[in-house]
């Protein structure tokens, strides 16, 4: 199946969605925050501590429990934000919530996110290339489970390696193109990386929906859009 999808198009449509929506600009910012404050917070408490060694090694698990919590909710609101901006919808403060709180979704998450890291790992340390045949045939993993949740851990592997089948190519030219045009916004119009960021998942959401045959914000595409309903999982 072809892909109907032209880049130069979607970075222009994923900005004018990221203005439209400038709080989604804002919770990148306050999470990055968030991040960092846990992170200050933890070397400050190992610095008062720094003799006792049973302390230092309790902070750091409580540290690295809190820090991958505070990751898995962040990364699945973003990710499910990007699925609703790309299909043409709109994000304000108050829907934060909806978009990060989804406790069902934060464990099936982490245990896909371990086993493409494991795979891609495994493929690396083997001959390198199909490391990064997988890495690219799963690059799309967030916006697949997250766009179809109630799909289970394998169902979701197993529908990635189809939808890629065949555009390995194109997956990788949309992966390197978001990555120049992405760094070309940082370097050269000043556009730092909480504005980027942003950017990249939106357009990368409009490319997943573009693989699986859905163009939400394309005219000529008859199909009708899924607005991506955050109800589900509340």
């Amino acid at each position: 199946m072809d892909v109907n999808f032209n880049f130069s198009e979607s970075l222009r449509c994923s900005w004018q969605q990221l203005l439209k929506n400038p709080a989604y600009i804002g919770v990148f910012v306050l999470s990055a925050l968030v991040l960092s404050l846990v992170y200050v917070f933890y070397l400050l408490t190992l610095f008062l501590f720094i003799d006792s060694l049973s302390i230092n090694v309790l902070m750091a698990i409580v540290f690295f429990a809190v820090y991958l919590f505070a990751c898995l909710v962040i990364q699945t609101g973003f990710c499910r934000i990007a699925l609703h901006l790309a299909a043409g919808g709109s994000f304000s403060f108050s829907e934060s919530k909806k978009f990060f709180w989804a406790p069902r979704l934060y464990i099936p998450y982490f245990v896909l996110s371990i086993i493409v890291a494991l795979l891609v790992s495994v493929g690396l340390a083997l001959l390198i290339i199909p490391g990064i045949y997988l890495a690219i045939k799963f690059y799309l993993m967030p916006y697949a489970y997250f766009d179809e949740s109630e799909r289970g851990i394998f169902e979701v592997l197993e529908r990635l390696w189809k939808i890629s089948k065949g555009h390995f190519l194109g997956i990788l030219g949309f992966f390197l193109l978001s990555i120049v045009a992405s760094l070309l916004g940082f370097l050269l119009l000043g556009v730092g990386i909480f504005v980027t960021m942003p950017l990249y998942m939106i357009l990368s959401a409009r490319y997943y929906y573009a693989l699986i045959g859905k163009n939400p914000l394309d005219e000529e595409n008859t199909t009708e859009p899924k607005l991506y309903d955050m109800h589900i999982v509340d």
